[in-house]
């Protein structure tokens, strides 16, 4: 009996082992991809019209911009703004709104 015991054991610790080096290797892949995709978010929105933006962001790449009724109304000024505008009250997104809308799908 001790010996089928100290198999089992050992085979759980093992299959432990490899689950938690498995959990570790997906976690990290997991960061590291959103980790890129952010730098390549705020690459894309500094570079999106070919010129360098005077604000923080244009208005396209703000948190406050397609949040009321219509996706073009700016929530936090309560009017309608053009995607290539720039406000004083801009507040970058931290994601990109192309890879939300994916999400949401």
């Amino acid at each position: 009996m001790p010996e089928s015991l100290a198999a089992i054991l050992i085979i759980f610790g093992v299959s432990s082992a490899v689950f938690l080096v498995g959990l570790v290797i997906v976690l990290a892949k997991d960061s590291i991809g959103d980790y890129i995709d952010s730098k390549k978010y705020e690459y894309k929105r500094k570079h999106r019209f070919g010129k360098p933006p005077l604000a923080a962001c244009y208005c396209k790449d703000c948190k406050n911009c397609g949040t009321g009724i219509h996706h073009d109304e700016c929530y936090h000024l309560g009017y309608h703004v053009a995607e290539n505008c720039f406000c004083w009250a801009a507040e970058p997104r931290t994601i990109d709104p192309d890879k939300e809308e994916d999400k949401n799908v």
